[in-house]
């Protein structure tokens, strides 16, 4: 396993493989039947590269490479040769970044029912049990709704802070909060790291989902987390606003992401080959080592951008706006450069 290494914005725990976990991996891969890596990518809407480096045990980021082991039915932490003290220090870090990267369109909190004995009959009442609860617990607890008479609430609260309070009570050491003795606590929901590849499986279905369920117009997608995934041939054009999207590594390969706002959005390593960005916003952007080949750019705002290493064969960049852009290394063969500006 790698130490925990971290990104230019967001901070990004990646591990490695262990090369003799690479046998169970392959046995696993051919057991459900998987005609090759690239159908198993596809299969778990990741990009080919992913999986590629997961199977040369080359570092990629946790929640993909846990993606990948669930999707084989293999445990990630032997395929990984985590050691006890490891997955501490793996734990430590993805509560930091849960904290740091919390989404209106992805909560890692879990939702819990806190009972006690006694009535409550007040608003203020409830606000003094949020409070209490938020010393012995941590802040991350917010009370959504209550019942009047029992004493039965519903609570979002972090995972690490749920894991106090159950201790706090099962150890006896939480007994009655504000003369209301405790009873039990419920967890309703299993800690997720899924909410990423839901939006994933719902962007790669949209507009085909039922009408009405699910409109990208609606969703906040300003920093979204969409790395490593497979959006190929997917619609994001009604996303509108990607700013500051992570979308390194990921495979949009002739998707259609014109007039979408995808400034300082980090795109390092992304395949947009045949990919439609006629007037897109990338301005600051950082493009570095990104597969741009027989793109479509027309118009498109590339000021400031970071192409260093960027691969732009056949792309066509007519009216672009390339000012300030570091095109170091960048692969311009046959590409339309008519009326760009630089």
């Amino acid at each position: 396993m790698t130490k925990p290494s971290f990104g230019r914005e967001k901070r990004k725990t990646t591990i490695t493989t262990k090369p003799e976990g690479i046998e169970r991996v392959e046995i696993s891969l051919k057991a459900y039947k998987f005609d090759s890596k690239t159908d198993f990518a596809k299969s778990q809407l990741l990009s080919r590269s992913v999986v590629t480096k997961f199977f040369e045990c080359q570092p990629i980021q946790i929640d993909s490479f846990t993606r990948i082991c669930e999707g084989l039915r293999l445990d990630w932490q032997a395929i990984a040769g985590v050691t006890s003290e490891e997955l501490a220090i793996i734990s430590d870090t993805s509560e930091d970044i849960e904290q740091i990267e919390r989404r209106e369109i992805e909560i890692e909190e879990k939702q819990v029912v806190i009972v006690f004995q006694g009535d409550i009959n007040s608003v203020e009442n409830l606000t003094i049990l949020q409070s209490i609860l938020r010393e012995y617990a941590g802040f991350t607890i917010k009370i959504n709704e209550f019942q009047v008479g029992n004493i039965n609430l519903s609570a979002q609260i972090s995972e690490q802070d749920i894991e106090w309070l159950v201790y706090l009570l099962n150890s006896g050491q939480l007994t009655q909060i504000n003369k209301f003795p405790t009873e039990y606590i419920e967890i309703l929901s299993k800690p997720s790291n899924k909410a990423k590849w839901s939006v994933v499986e719902k962007i790669v279905d949209y507009p085909f989902v039922t009408s009405g369920s699910f409109y990208l117009s609606d969703v906040n997608l300003k920093g979204i987390d969409l790395s490593d995934a497979d959006l190929s041939n997917t619609d994001l054009s009604d996303a509108d606003d990607l700013s500051n999207a992570d979308l390194s590594n990921a495979d949009l390969s002739n998707a259609n992401l014109s007039d979408v706002k995808l400034w300082n959005a980090n795109l390092r390593g992304i395949d947009l080959t045949g990919a439609n960005l006629w007037n897109a916003n990338l301005s600051h952007s950082d493009l570095s080592n990104a597969n741009l080949s027989d793109v479509k750019l027309w118009n498109a705002n590339l000021s400031n951008a970071n192409l260093s290493g960027a691969i732009l064969s056949n792309a066509n960049l007519s009216g672009a706006n390339l000012q300030g852009a570091n095109l170091s290394g960048a692969i311009l063969s046959n590409a339309n450069l008519s009326n760009a500006k630089f």
